[in-house]
């Protein structure tokens, strides 16, 4: 089936499911920032509480302001500019090592959305085949270009020595950087390592099992925020939860809601079939990560503490985070019964409804 007639038909199916609820009058407007300057797959769950009105049943009218990085998200977070964010689990313990009270009181990627790839043609498999090499990043200051630097000095190599890293900006420069042999390797997310292969790259994963299972993002806000804000986050978060459900277990589905919801994210459609490819992929990553619906996660946000305090002391260790802190230190549990007080099944339901046009 063709990507249009794949949209056609699943949007076909999902206007047979109205939206439910209405937008309550006294909706409390809630500050969002989304760590990205534009918009993504990623944002899908969003999309799904927004079409299918989970949000106006809470009460919540959700205000998204898109922040360029993480680590912006977790400052405006700090400084009080944005009630919640959604940033990258190393911007928010290296914002809290140095006296920010933040805390995360619901993962939503369970995994790693950095890893370092290669060509698939190539030799390079693992972080000590790196030696020698030139490996691109977004920046040199980027988060990514961190991660290669911590895993060269785990795999006993000379981070300052035994890599050259090279700016390299967005996929489409990585694409070329790679097909001229100007760079090895890249260092960034997994969106852009699909953005690159869809441009004519094989990829193939190196080997680095220290960040493999670190989560990813999370729902973040301030310590006395939360304290005194307790159900709006609660609502904000269950909201979040049923969206995050529907898209795991229906991404293509998944995928149609968001360009109705966000319809300037559709793309031209020169490149449709390669973004499409690439969301799907993307989608399916982590709804293969511990979660609900795969019976390894015991409830939608859990923040797993052994992982966090794994990946924490790799961080310090690796000099990301300046500071001694620990999971206890970011991660709230406390609000999780709440939040997943919910009906799965109807999720499940709607998420089987709106698949049968796949």
């Amino acid at each position: 089936m063709s990507l249009k007639s794949l949209a056609h038909a699943a949007l076909a199916a999902l206007f047979l499911i109205p939206a439910s609820g209405a937008l309550a009058a006294d909706a409390k407007p809630v500050r969002f920032a989304w760590c990205t300057s534009s918009t993504g797959i990623s944002m899908a769950p969003i999309a799904a509480a927004k079409k299918f009105g989970w949000l106006e049943q809470e009460g919540i009218a959700l205000d998204i302001v898109h922040v360029g990085s993480g680590t912006d998200c977790a400052k405006y977070v700090a400084t009080g500019e944005v009630d919640y964010a959604a940033p990258a689990i190393e911007a928010t313990a290296a914002m809290s090592a140095v006296g920010a009270d933040l805390k995360i009181f619901f993962t939503i990627q369970q995994v790693s959305s950095w890893s370092i790839q290669a060509p698939a043609a190539g030799n390079i498999r693992t972080v000590k085949d790196l030696k020698g090499k030139k490996v691109g990043v977004i920046s040199l200051s980027a988060l990514g270009a961190t991660i290669v630097k911590g895993l060269a000095k785990e795999a006993g190599l000379d981070p300052d020595k035994d890599i050259s890293l090279v700016a390299v900006g967005d996929a489409q420069r990585a694409a070329y950087f790679l097909q001229q042999k100007e760079i090895d390797a890249v260092s960034i997310f997994t969106l852009a390592h699909l953005q690159i292969e869809a441009l004519g790259t094989p990829l193939r994963e190196v080997e680095a099992a220290s960040i493999k299972d670190a989560p990813s993002i999370a729902l973040v806000t301030r310590g006395d925020y939360l304290k005194d804000h307790r159900q709006e986050a609660v609502k904000l978060a269950r909201a979040y939860a049923k969206g995050l459900a529907f898209t795991f277990a229906a991404p293509r589905a998944a995928e149609m809601v968001f360009y109705e919801v966000f319809p300037k994210a559709v793309p031209d459609a020169s490149v449709a079939a390669g973004v499409h490819r690439s969301n799907i992929t993307l989608t399916e990553y982590h709804a293969g990560a511990p979660s609900p619906l795969n019976g390894n996660l015991p409830s939608w946000g859990y923040s797993r503490p052994e992982v966090y305090g794994a990946y924490i002391a790799r961080l310090i260790d690796w000099g990301l985070v300046r500071g001694r802190i620990s999971e206890a230190d970011v991660i709230d549990n406390s609000l999780l019964p709440e939040i997943n007080d919910f009906d799965r099944a109807e999720i499940a339901a709607l998420a089987a409804k709106a698949s049968s046009g796949d």
